[in-house]
């Protein structure tokens, strides 16, 4: 694969992104999710200036507004931006494994949902396990695409390094992170 300065900046920031996310994801989570929101927002934004016409400053400020709200709201609903995100890496996940596009997006929407509401319940795993295995698969499939030769012409190499990649920051995060059950404040009415 040859690389110009652009693109070569691109890929070493997404290997770098995707190995955060599989060795660091679950403790980085409010840091992915308020980006998740805020791209969310931005593109919302820019849906609804495009379709309505707006100026282009005028349209890339209501982007901006729309993807800090949607990033407040995402702090003060944390477990929303739980499901959005955890949703939505599995989504993309299923539309990179599945090459059938729209077979891809309706296993992707359908295990989506059922990760982001599996992601409400068991939050510390289900990041964990979307997290890293999203990151590591990601990680793999762009490092392989830097090898000369037969590594590239191989399909199996990219899921191969993917997993034991995977895999490894799944050990990471259970072993460096800790379940936090939920503690309710105790208020003055309580005591």
């Amino acid at each position: 694969m040859e690389l110009d300065g652009l693109s070569g900046i691109m890929l070493a920031f997404g290997i770098i992104f995707a190995l955060v996310n599989c060795f660091l994801g679950y403790r980085l989570q409010r840091v992915w999710i308020a980006a998740t929101c805020f791209v969310i927002g931005f593109i919302v934004g820019g849906v609804i200036s495009s379709h309505f016409a707006l100026h282009m400053a005028l349209g890339v400020l209501l982007s901006m507004a729309l993807g800090v709200l949607l990033v407040l709201v995402s702090f003060k609903l944390y477990l929303a931006g739980v499901f959005v995100f955890t949703s939505g890496l599995t989504l993309l996940l299923c539309r990179m494994l599945i090459e059938t596009t729209w077979l891809g997006w309706t296993v992707g929407a359908l295990a989506g949902l059922l990760i982001g509401i599996a992601s409400v319940k068991a939050t510390r795993v289900v990041m964990i396990l979307v997290s890293a295995v999203s990151g590591g698969l990601n990680a793999g499939q762009m490092l392989i695409s830097l090898m000369p030769g037969a590594a590239t012409g191989s399909a199996w190499m990219p899921l191969l390094v993917g997993v034991l990649l995977a895999l490894s920051g799944v050990a990471f995060q259970f072993a460096t992170t800790k379940d936090r059950p939920h503690v309710p404040k105790v208020t003055a009415e309580d005591k």
